[in-house]
C-alpha cells in the first residue's frame, strides 16, 4: 500500500524515476510489519518469509532483461521461492522466465503524499478503532458490535530526498475488511487512522502494493499507480541449491 511526497504535480513521472528507491522503502516497511528479515544484495532485495506460500522472496525494481533472466535462473533452482518484479510493463518478463510459474499478477505499486494530512484526534479516540504500536509499526483494528470488522498495518520506512521527495515513508499493509462488513467505508476509516498515526510521527509519503480489488479504493483516496507488479515462483518440486552456491550465484548475477 503506498504513497509518496512529490513537489512537482506531475509527481507520478518524477516518482517513477526513483522507483528502485521507492521499492526498497516499501520492502523494508512490508518486512517490518510482518517481522521478516530483509537483505540487500546490490539491486536485489531478498526477504526471508518462511510462510505457507514461499520460503524466500526476491524483489527487483525496473530490471533490464539480462538482470531479470539471470536472477530467474537462480530462483528456478530453489524451492518455494518467489521473484517479484516492479515495472511499467512487467508482462514482458514472462517470456524471459519460461521455467517459472506466475504466483500473483495484477498488483499495482501506489504512492500518495500524506504530509499535509491533518491529524483528527476524534478518529483515533473512537472506542471501536484501536491502534497498537511499537514506535515504528502500528496495527489498527476496527470493531462493530463486538466483532472485528476491518484491520490494517503501517510501518515507518526509509527517508528519501530524491526527485523532490523529502521525509520518511509510511508503508501500508494488510488493509482488510471482513466480508460481512464490506461496502461500508471501513477500509477508508482504517487507512485514515493509520495515516494520521504515520503523519504524527513525521511520515511524508505513503507506499503500498494494491491488489486488483483494492486499487479502486486507493485511487478514490488519492493514490497514484507508479508501477505494475508481477510475482513469479519456482516450479513445485524444485530442489534447493546449496545456500552458499545460491548466494554466490545471486551475487554474480546482480553484479555482472
Amino acid at each position: 500500500m503506498a504513497a509518496r511526497d512529490g513537489c512537482p504535480d506531475d509527481g507520478a513521472a518524477m516518482r517513477a524515476a526513483d522507483l528502485p528507491q521507492l521499492v526498497e522503502a516499501w520492502a523494508g516497511g512490508w518486512a517490518c510489519t510482518r517481522k521478516l528479515s530483509l537483505e540487500r544484495i546490490d539491486r536485489v532485495l531478498r526477504i526471508t518469509v518462511n510462510g505457507a506460500s514461499r520460503r524466500l522472496e526476491y524483489v527487483l525494481a525496473d530490471p533490464d532483461e539480462d538482470e531479470f533472466a539471470g536472477l530467474a535462473k537462480v530462483v528456478a533452482q530453489q524451492s518455494d521461492v518467489w521473484l517479484t518484479v516492479f515495472s511499467s510493463d512487467p508482462n514482458r518478463f514472462r517470456l524471459l522466465a519460461p521455467e517459472l510459474d506466475v504466483a500473483v499478477d495484477g498488483e499495482a505499486f501506489m504512492v500518495r503524499s500524506i504530509k499535509d494530512v491533518q491529524s483528527d484526534d476524534e478518529v483515533l479516540m473512537e472506542d471501536w478503532v484501536r491502534i497498537a504500536d511499537d514506535g515504528r509499526t502500528a496495527h489498527a483494528r476496527l470493531q462493530r458490535g463486538g466483532e472485528i470488522a476491518a484491520i490494517g498495518s503501517v510501518a515507518l520506512a526509509g527517508t528519501s530526498s530524491r526527485g523532490g521527495v523529502v521525509g520518511p515513508s509510511a508503508v501500508f499493509d494488510r488493509i482488510e475488511t471482513m466480508p460481512s462488513f464490506r461496502r461500508q467505508g471501513l477500509g477508508s476509516r482504517i487507512m485514515e487512522a493509520l495515516t494520521q498515526w504515520a503523519v504524527g510521527r513525521g511520515a511524508h509519503t505513503g507506499l503500498l502494493a494494491a491488489s486488483p480489488g483494492g486499487q479502486r479504493l486507493y485511487t478514490k483516496l488519492g493514490w497514484e499507480t507508479v508501477s505494475r507488479m508481477v510475482s513469479f515462483r519456482s516450479p513445485p518440486g524444485t530442489a534447493n541449491a546449496g545456500p552458499d552456491d545460491a548466494a554466490a550465484k545471486t551475487t554474480r548475477t546482480v553484479q555482472e
